[in-house]
């Protein structure tokens, strides 16, 4: 394989990788905003649930 080929073939497989890691990055960054958006969810149902058995508690107490 004579230089200007193999020059050629690198170059290529520079182009596609760098193709491939500004996928990658896009992807992280989708993902890493779906981490957060399921977090604040997440903390949002645990406090949400904490309120409810304490009101479940509360009225369970008025009950007995």
């Amino acid at each position: 394989m004579d230089f200007a080929v193999a020059s050629s073939k690198l170059e290529a497989d520079v182009k596609r990788l760098k193709s491939e890691l500004q996928s990658s990055r896009c992807l992280e960054q989708e993902l890493r905003s779906q981490i957060t958006s399921l977090s604040f969810s997440d903390r949002t149902t645990k406090s949400e649930l904490y309120r409810l058995q304490q009101e479940n508690e509360s009225l369970q107490s008025k009950c007995v």
